[in-house]
């Protein structure tokens, strides 16, 4: 080939008469450019593999099909099913007009005569497309009511079309699942644009993640290789539709043209190839549904597809039949029948369809020889039609599909455009084609034959989504022909927003932050759903108590170590002076046990101090060896008085607290099951005052107790009133100017240590925190490090599939921008939002941006490793273990600075766990959750500590706090009715006391029945819920 006079130097023309539309170019890279202008189809027949009979070799190839990755070999294409034989037909002399939707999106226009049959306008349009592959095609038209019929090649089109003009569409009728069946990649490239119609419509329904994937396909195939210049932002496909109109989202475009920058080099043969493998492995990929009722007048969806047939209720799939299991398929008038061979059918189809297996082998009398032979065992599925022409519709579906396949082995008239304004694809490959000859690959067609040009064209039934300028007829989303798919997706759209000025809605991530917040609300749409953050409720906190006690989720079901000494905890949340506060607590399994209220500051071993006391039992009492059942005790300043009944498995225990400041009276009582205790005599004083808030407490020994802080009803509740005349007032019910949080409060994000405190919300519980949406990059710490030595471990679970995050490790005032500086280390997603999944893994430090791992998405868990006796840093996900990604400077480790767990995020949610709950995957028994860090190890940020600097208060002496005062039932004239407590009690009551008890139990605890303590006539029998 001589290189032309004109051209740019390493520049080569090829020599196929097209010069205009094909160029190579060689790159310094050592790569070949290849960029042409050829229409799809034009490119695609440029591919196509020579017949027999031609010549092959180097110059009987195309362009692609020599740079292509998967070149297939020569070979002859399958002939066709349709019966070949001319049809005859009389002219009439009148000439109709067919409008015949294309696969594109584009109307093309054909005369035919009016007598013609449908085989000749079927044959029309597939020269017009130079299709050889003519056996997968179809055409479509509108009948009555509103459902689009096949149209019947062997029948006059005059006795099929019966509205003037006559409108078509050309479809894909049968959906292979071997994509590589294809002979012609042609007919490949047509089965790539009706599925995008098929999920532009609706139709075909799928996952974000699969939107986004099979759309960088699509722009890959039409557009090329990613340009820098030319596709700038998410400006260069915003036209393009990839999802239906209401979830394709500005945030689904910046995706897709990240995705696309990955895909740099493959041809379109290749980009198509891709976009098919993930589009086939779709749930309802090539179903064509049918509307019906079952014989209990229950709407169904029967759909037809390469494999057999499938019945669906609503989204969910009830009976699934392959053409083996298919015996008979019959019609008539309405009823539509499918007899099948009854094996492993599903109960749910037996009970729709109201199955009973006949025996005896359809079409002969011949009785089953063998009841238990699934040969022999017949079913029928009768459903009824809207009318008799759906139902030969529904037959004629299952009989050609049934055909097509297994012999060989409903859209309104409108689609989207899928034509673009791309007028050239550049395409890079390895500099391996060009040979010493200077031989460039041709690009002319092996067949030699004329090739039609077809020019794009631009359609008017382009939905007003996608259009440059409004249009007055929005598009009607296409839909199946009975209805609603049975399978619909749902995700709510990203914002949109309006601007004065504007000629349409902008997406949200192309304005500026600043003029979003200052937009009028009638400008701006909301926004997606988002994650609602956790709330904190009253509980036993995960951070105010012994290490090594059991605790589930809520903090309402407490359990001790086996065989180890006292452990105790206090409650997340306590009361101030004056009030009248109650709960209740039940003991689950025996063992030692005492309950009842303490200060912030007190020992967690309740009544070891005169700052908390407790009620309740302990088995290791001398006293118990002289009396099997001995009493209860109460324990204040580590003197333990008898006091009250013995506790036992199944007790319910009462904790009252009344606080009157103006008295500087202090009164506590207890009572059991249902019965006020006597006053308890004290020998030390109680050092309380009314600056001292006072919180539900507890502490056990081989014991296990459920609390009840007024979430669910009351086991007893209050029948009396306090001292004061006031109600009783459970704790969960305390107004929030009488509430104070624990100080107490463990591991937790800091609100004093985050980029923005509008921009980022921090749960209640310190546990979770969001990302405003079109806020950027936000940044936040941990209120504590970790500092020393050990080996430690906490986990974040992502609780959204948008935005990206971040998450590591960083030092204390390091940038919240986590890994952008030398003193962070961070993992997920760069701050350019470059993060589809399976390209998101990366890690960053210094500003330097590494692979490292993989994506992590919506309910990934996500674990960070520090080894601060090597200094390695490492992640995992979901409990795989990625490997060392950093190690720690040796000067750093000698110094001894707390590191701090810290994350960046952006349009997204995240969950900390810090091991006071169970993590979801837990490391090795090497590895300490931060929660379990020795003290000594553990340090708070500076930013923390200055949330609470201020006076300390001083507590009062002794002398100015009455001791505490137990009463049965406090002052006469508040009494409550002695019938009332007797029947509370079980005074009289006709129910059976053990049964009785068992039941309110349950219904307290809310436990499962069989990790709880059940007393019956035998005694009490003790079920482990799984502590250690």
């Amino acid at each position: 080939m001589s290189e032309s006079s004109s051209a740019a130097p390493n520049e080569y023309f090829l020599e196929n008469g097209i010069p205009d539309t094909q160029r190579i170019q060689r790159l310094d890279d050592g790569t070949i450019e290849v960029t042409d202008t050829l229409s799809k189809q034009d490119y695609y027949r440029s591919l196509r593999r020579p017949l027999e009979g031609l010549p092959d070799g180097p110059n009987a190839l195309g362009l692609a099909s020599q740079l292509s990755l998967d070149i297939g070999q020569p070979g002859t294409l399958k002939p066709s099913k349709r019966s070949e034989a001319t049809l005859e037909y009389k002219t009439s002399g009148r000439e109709e007009t067919c409008h015949v939707l294309m696969l594109e999106g584009v109307e093309r226009i054909f005369t035919i005569d009016h007598n013609a049959y449908g085989q000749h306008l079927f044959d029309m349009v597939c020269n017009a497309l130079d299709l050889r592959e003519r056996h997968y095609f179809g055409m479509t038209y509108r009948g009555t009511p509103r459902t689009d019929y096949w149209l019947d090649l062997n029948k006059k089109l005059s006795k099929q079309l019966e509205k003037q003009p006559w409108k078509l569409e050309f479809h894909i009728r049968y959906y292979p699942l071997d994509i590589d069946g294809f002979e012609d990649d042609l007919t490949r490239y047509c089965l790539c644009l009706q599925i995008r119609q098929d999920i532009i419509s609706g139709q075909l329904p799928c996952s974000f993640q699969t939107y986004v994937v099979l759309g960088a396909y699509a722009v890959q195939s039409e557009a090329g290789d990613y340009d820098p210049q030319s596709h700038s932002g998410i400006e260069y496909i915003s036209n393009m539709p990839f999802a239906p109109q209401s979830l394709q989202t500005p945030q689904m475009l910046q995706r897709i043209t990240e995705l696309h920058k990955l895909h740099r080099g493959q041809s379109p043969v290749q980009a198509d190839r891709g976009f098919l493998e993930n589009a086939r492995r779709l749930a309802l990929y090539g179903v064509e549904f049918h509307k019906v009722k079952t014989p209990l007048n229950e709407n169904v969806s029967i759909g037809v597809y390469h494999s057999g047939i499938l019945v669906y209720r609503g989204r969910i799939r009830i009976g699934r039949f392959p053409w083996l299991q298919l015996v008979k398929l019959s019609h008539k008038s309405k009823t539509f029948s499918i007899t099948i061979r009854a094996v492993n059918i599903d109960p749910r189809i037996r009970v729709a369809f109201l199955l009973k297996p006949t025996t005896g082998v359809l079409g002969t009398r011949k009785k089953a020889t063998n009841h238990d032979d699934d040969l022999y065992q017949l079913c029928t599925l009768n459903c009824q039609c809207a009318d008799a022409r759906l139902a030969k519709r529904l037959w004629e579906s299952c009989a050609s599909q049934h055909a097509f396949f297994r012999l060989r082995d409903s859209p309104t008239p409108q689609r989207p455009n899928l034509t673009t304004l791309f007028n050239s694809r550049k395409y890079h490959y390895p500099d391996k084609g060009i040979c010493g000859s200077g031989t460039v690959f041709p690009s002319s067609d092996p067949t030699k034959r004329k090739q039609p040009r077809i020019n794009r064209v631009q359609t008017q039934r382009k939905p007003a989504q996608f259009a440059k300028t409004p249009l007055t007829t929005p598009l009607i989303g296409r839909k199946t022909s009975d209805g609603v798919a049975p399978v619909a997706y749902s995700e709510d759209p990203d914002q949109f927003y309006i601007l004065p000025g504007s000629p349409s809605p902008l997406p949200a991530d192309a304005v500026n932050v600043n003029v979003l917040q200052n937009l009028p609300p009638a400008y701006k749409r909301p926004g997606a759903t988002r994650v609602p953050l956790a709330q904190e409720y009253w509980r036993m906190s995960p951070a105010d108590c012994t290490p090594g006690l059991g605790m589930n989720s809520d903090g309402t079901d407490v359990a001790a170590m086996a065989n180890t000494d006292w452990q105790g905890c206090r409650c997340n949340r306590g009361v101030k002076w004056p009030g009248a506060y109650f709960f209740e607590a039940i003991m689950i399994e025996e063992g030692s046990v005492r309950l009842g209220w303490s200060t912030n500051n007190a020992n967690l071993i309740l009544g070891t101090d005169s700052n908390g006391f407790g009620y309740g039992v302990d088995q290791d009492d001398p006293k118990k060896l002289i009396r099997p059942n001995p009493s209860g005790l109460l324990f204040h300043g580590n003197v333990p008085e008898q006091y009250g009944l013995n506790v036992s498995p199944g007790d319910c225990i009462g904790c009252y607290l009344e606080l009157d400041s103006d008295g500087k009276r202090l009164c506590a009582q207890w009572s059991h099951n249902g019965q006020l205790l006597g006053p308890a005599p004290l020998r030390k004083p109680c050092s309380i005052s009314v600056n001292d808030s006072l919180f539900p407490a507890a502490s056990l020994k081989d014991a296990r107790v459920a609390f009840n802080f007024g979430y669910r009803p009351f086991r007893f509740p209050p029948t009396h009133y306090s001292t004061s005349g006031a109600p009783w007032v459970p704790v969960a019910n305390t107004p929030e100017v009488s509430r104070v949080g624990n100080r107490n409060v463990g591991w937790r994000v800091n609100p004093a240590d985050v980029s923005s405190s509008t921009n980022l919300l921090i749960s209640p519980n310190g546990r979770m925190v969001q990302a405003v949406a079109n806020t950027g990059w936000q940044g936040f710490r941990v209120n504590k490090g970790i500092c020393g030595g050990g080996k430690y471990y906490y986990e974040v679970k992502v609780m959204e599939d948008s935005g990206l995050a971040r998450i590591g490790w960083s030092l204390d005032g390091a940038n919240l921008d986590l890994g952008y500086d030398a003193f962070g280390y961070g993992f997920g997603a760069d701050r350019d939002g470059f993060g589809i999944t399976g390209h998101q893994g990366k890690k960053l430090h210094g500003d330097v941006i590494e692979n490292y791992g993989e994506a992590f998405g919506k309910d990934d868990v996500i674990g960070c490793f520090l080894d601060l006796d090597t200094g390695v840093v490492q992640w995992s996900k979901n409990g795989r273990l990625f490997g060392s990604a950093y190690w720690l400077p040796e000067q750093f480790l000698k110094q001894g600075d707390p590191i701090f767990p810290a994350a960046s995020l952006v349009d997204t949610t995240l969950e900390l766990n810090y091991g006071d709950l169970p993590f979801e995957f837990p490391p090795e028994t090497d590895w300490l959750p931060l929660f379990a860090a020795p003290d000594e190890n553990v340090v708070e940020s500076s930013t923390w500590q200055n949330l609470f600097t201020g006076k300390d208060l001083d507590d009062l002496s002794a002398d100015d706090v009455e001791p505490i005062s137990v009463s049965p039932n406090g002052p006469a004239e508040h009494n409550a009715d002695p019938r009332v407590i007797a029947e509370i009690n079980g005074g009289g009551a006709s129910l059976d006391a053990d049964k009785a008890l068992n039941a309110a139990i349950l219904a307290t605890t809310g436990l499962n029945p069989d990790s709880v303590v059940l007393r019956d006539s035998m005694g009490v029998t003790s079920r482990s819920n799984g502590y250690a």
